[in-house]
């Protein structure tokens, strides 16, 4: 099964605003494939992620996972930046059932983060925390990894171990990426979508979904506003759409 959206509806609130994102989003990625959905920019790409790995709920419909799924890989928002990173990858071993020894042991060496691994988040320099953000994810045996825009940051020689990496994931685990740029059309993909009119629609390549979105305008969701309304799981959090 993979991961599957089912009549998925998505509606994100801030400060009063209702923001539709979704409506009826149907599709699927099976088991050990690699799907990509493109998406012009203000579609709701970071949002989309966020279903997918499970981050915020639909408010109608249903998302099926077959296994464990990632947090959106390259994400800065997983961590607390007053904890060191040790101290977060031991926290996020512990949700997602991992050995945190183990994958505290791969991130140090591979990112190669030093003394860095012990001091705040706060306090590593951008090269350092991009390191942290790409090798933590693939750190971890997902079945399934959801990607929200980059596959693979950080400067060389960092970036090529990184997407070593990737492919090495990629024999075995799932994929989803959700992209705006034509970065990542160099990876061959099973599956290729695009995010429009608040739905997915699966196209036969990524030529044709690149056809597709490259002319499209940013998109003005369409915002309702909302008086006394109670804090949900709706309400937005300061994250991009």
């Amino acid at each position: 099964m993979g991961i599957e959206f089912e009549d998925v509806h998505k509606t994100l609130t801030r400060k009063g605003d209702q923001t539709h994102l979704f409506s009826r989003v149907n599709f699927s990625i099976p088991d050990d494939r690699a799907g990509i959905i493109f998406a012009p920019p203000g579609a709701g790409k970071t949002s989309l992620a966020r279903l997918a790995s499970g981050n915020i709920p639909p408010d109608r419909g249903r998302i099926r996972r077959d296994g464990k799924v990632s947090f959106p890989v390259g994400s800065q928002n997983v961590f607390n930046n007053i904890l060191t990173p040790r101290e977060n990858i031991a926290f996020l071993c512990r949700v997602y059932g991992f050995s945190a020894r183990e994958v505290v042991d791969f991130v140090c060496d591979f990112a190669d983060l030093g003394d860095v691994i012990d001091r705040r988040t706060s306090s590593l320099d951008k090269d350092s925390r991009s390191r942290l953000q790409f090798t933590l994810p693939y750190a971890m045996p997902f079945d399934h990894y959801v990607v929200d825009e980059t596959l693979t940051g950080g400067r060389e020689p960092f970036r090529a171990k990184c997407e070593a990496l990737v492919a090495y994931r990629m024999q075995s685990a799932g994929f989803l990426v959700v992209a705006s740029t034509p970065k990542t059309i160099s990876k061959s993909w099973d599956h290729v979508f695009v995010l429009a009119n608040m739905r997915v629609t699966e196209v036969a390549s990524v030529e044709a979904a690149m056809a597709l979105v490259k002319d499209m305008p940013a998109i003005p969701h369409k915002k309702v506003r909302v008086r006394d309304q109670r804090p949900d799981e709706n309400e937005d959090d300061g994250f991009d759409i």
